[in-house]
C-alpha cells in the first residue's frame, strides 16, 4: 500500500488526476490498473484520465505518462497537457515556459496567471474523402493525427446522431487497429459555426 498524494484538475470540462511520480513510487506495470480504479466515477476519485509526472530526457523539463479512464495509455491529450503544465509549474517542477515529453513527442507549454497555452506536435497523416463500411452503411470521413488519431465525419443533425453506437463501431473498426481512433461528428451550422460531438478512445 502507498499513500498517494494527488491533484484533481479540470481543463475545459475534462477532469484529470495528476500524480508527482518523480521518485518512481508507482511502477509502470501498476499504472493501468490504478488509473481504472482511481478514475471510476462514484467508486473512485472520478476522472477522464490520470497523469503521472516523471523525469524526462535532458532536452525537456519532465515527461508524462497519460492513461485514459479505462486504463489504456494514450499518446497525447490537449486538456490534460494544459493541466499537467499548470501542475508542474505550481509544484516547482518546471518554469512557466516549459517543454515536456509525451508519446506523441515534445509539447511546449506556457503557464499564465489565468490560462495555459500549449503548442502541440504538428498534425500528420491527413486523409480526405475516405469511405468506411459499417454493417453495410457507408460513412464518409476524413482522418488526421494531432498527437492522437482522429476521424472527422460530417452529419446533417448532430443532436440525433448516435455518438456512442456509431463512434464505438468506428473506433474499433479493423481499419484503425490496433490503436483505434477518436471520432468527431461535425455539423456545419449557418454563420460559420460548427457543432462537434466526440467519441473518445478510453
Amino acid at each position: 500500500m502507498v499513500n498517494l498524494e494527488f491533484y484533481k484538475m479540470s481543463g475545459h470540462g475534462n477532469d484529470f488526476v495528476i500524480v508527482d511520480n518523480w521518485e518512481g513510487q508507482i511502477p509502470a506495470t501498476e499504472m493501468p490498473g490504478l488509473a481504472r480504479a482511481v478514475c471510476r466515477r462514484q467508486q473512485g476519485v472520478g476522472a477522464d484520465g490520470m497523469v503521472f509526472i516523471e523525469p524526462g530526457p535532458d532536452e525537456v523539463d519532465f515527461a508524462w505518462r497519460f492513461y485514459n479512464s479505462d486504463g489504456s495509455e494514450a499518446e497525447m491529450c490537449g486538456n490534460a497537457a494544459r493541466c499537467a503544465a499548470r501542475f508542474a509549474y505550481m509544484t516547482g517542477i518546471a518554469p512557466a515556459e516549459m517543454r515536456f515529453m509525451t508519446l506523441a513527442g515534445v509539447i511546449e507549454a506556457e503557464v499564465r496567471p489565468d490560462s495555459v497555452r500549449i503548442r502541440m506536435t504538428p498534425p500528420s497523416g491527413a486523409e480526405l474523402d475516405c469511405v468506411l463500411d459499417l454493417d453495410g452503411s457507408e460513412w464518409k470521413f476524413c482522418g488526421i493525427n494531432t498527437g492522437v488519431p482522429h476521424v472527422v465525419t460530417w452529419v446533417d443533425d448532430i443532436q440525433s446522431v448516435k455518438v456512442f453506437e456509431v463512434g464505438r463501431a468506428i473506433r474499433f473498426h479493423p481499419r484503425f487497429k490496433p490503436a483505434g481512433t477518436n471520432v468527431n461528428f461535425v455539423e456545419n451550422f449557418s454563420g460559420n459555426r460548427l457543432g462537434v460531438r466526440t467519441y473518445e478512445r478510453g
